[in-house]
């Protein structure tokens, strides 16, 4: 049986679009880039209800060490 350490830090709820190596073929990002921007499938039931009042755009770098993460950009809602 397994088991893990509970996290310290608090929950942070997320959503990873893409990641890609840095040395992808440009014309699959390219790809991947056409296929995200017209995807029309349907979202998923949230497991539960909560508030949403910003998104903000993050970069992560990932290094030997752990992810370095940059935010790019903050969009508030409502």
């Amino acid at each position: 049986q397994a088991s893990f350490a509970a996290e310290v830090r608090p929950f942070a709820p997320h959503l990873t679009i893409a990641r890609a190596q840095k040395q992808a073929d440009p014309r699959h990002l390219a790809r991947i880039g056409d296929l995200l921007r017209h995807s029309s499938s349907e979202p998923s039931a949230p497991l539960a209800p909560f508030l949403v009042d910003q998104i903000h755009l993050i970069r992560s770098d990932l290094q030997p060490s752990g992810p370095v993460y940059s935010r790019l950009a903050s969009f508030a809602l409502g």
